[in-house]
């Protein structure tokens, strides 16, 4: 018991000097975890997610997008990452052409998600749309974001199969699979 109480202090040891310590977290399995990756289930969203659909995430956190843009690439997506608004924009404007922009709505610098995506709506004409934040549900409850057939809002974190839904929720509202 002293020894545990004490094995996260810095400098700690029971070694002698030059040796290290190995730590071994065994975690449980928890109910509802994300298994469509390896289940061969959801043929049809498979289809519905492949193809030239192209996504502009937008995400400051690096880590967070890394994560994000694997989700993406799993579903067969083609992204483009940008780190705040001006970047985001500036791919906008840049003649590419995008299908989705995934936007947090915490972003850095003057402008914040919700008003990155009103403007991607108005300067690319039936793009959709997907707000996403961590911020609590009392918190993001009273905000009232915009949903509709080409937007959509998304909690974080949320699990691929989350992502994956929401998805093809939005492309089958505009009546073509690619």
């Amino acid at each position: 018991a002293e020894v545990m109480a004490k094995a996260f202090d810095p400098f700690f040891t029971t070694k002698p000097v030059g040796q290290g310590t190995t730590f071994t977290l065994l975690f449980p399995l928890v109910d509802g975890a994300d298994s469509d990756a390896t289940s061969g289930q959801s043929t049809q969203a498979a289809k519905l997610l492949t193809g030239p659909r192209s996504v502009l995430l937008v995400e400051d956190m690096a880590d967070v997008r890394e994560s994000i843009l694997a989700q993406l690439e799993s579903l067969g997506l083609e992204v483009t990452t940008a780190e705040d608004a001006t970047a985001a924009l500036a791919f906008l404007s840049s003649g590419k052409s995008f299908d989705l922009l995934l936007t947090d709505l915490g972003l850095p610098g003057a402008m914040d998600g919700d008003d990155l995506a009103n403007l991607a709506a108005d300067k690319v004409p039936g793009i959709k749309i997907i707000t996403m934040t961590g911020y609590n549900k009392d918190r993001v409850a009273g905000l009232g974001f915009p949903v509709g057939p080409n937007r959509a809002h998304l909690r974080k974190p949320f699990k691929r199969s989350e992502l994956k839904e929401l998805l093809v929720t939005l492309f089958e509202q505009q009546g073509a699979a690619p």
